[in-house]
């Protein structure tokens, strides 16, 4: 029997809560980007510039299991909180902008794997192996509960049943 611990996240559904973030960003005003998050010291614009970048993160995993050569998911931890803050204060039309190209490229290339690069081995930036399939569960948890932590209205009520029961 499976468990939903063992099933494999599928890429339409994180697609679909992509889709909802996005539109929760599109439905924001330009003086929200400064407002704060849920998150203690960051505002929604940390959060926005932190989704983004994670995609893009994401991405170097799924190179990695596409082509064999070993690509960190981030460069280092400084780069990783530098783009952050430095993205944070952009216009809202910049963080959309930006979140709608990541996740394109997120979704593109994790739709272009093969059944074999799927089961490539990639490393988490804590180092933890794991397979390349593990990679849309990473992506799946950070767009649920950063979509929450924006504080723009969406709440743990409104994640998918299937996602509450494997968090």
């Amino acid at each position: 029997m499976t468990t939903a611990s063992q099933t494999p996240v599928e890429l339409d559904t994180v697609a679909e809560a992509t889709t909802r973030l996005l539109d929760t960003i599109r439905g924001l005003d330009e003086r929200a980007v400064a407002e704060p998050s849920s998150l203690p010291g960051w505002t929604r614009g940390h959060v926005m510039a932190h989704l983004a970048r994670n995609a893009d993160s994401l991405v170097n995993l799924l190179l990695w299991a596409h082509t064999g050569v070993e690509i960190p998911q981030y460069a280092s931890a400084f780069l990783r909180d530098s783009d952050i803050e430095a993205g944070a204060p952009r216009p809202l039309s910049e963080q959309l902008a930006d979140n709608e190209v990541a996740a394109t490229r997120f979704l593109g290339l994790a739709r272009s794997l093969t059944d074999d690069a799927w089961q490539a081995q990639v490393r988490t930036r804590q180092g933890r192996p794991i397979p390349a399939t593990e990679v849309r569960w990473m992506r799946l948890q950070e767009v649920e509960i950063h979509h929450v932590d924006l504080n723009a209205g969406y709440t743990p009520a409104q994640w998918p049943a299937p996602f509450v029961a494997r968090i």
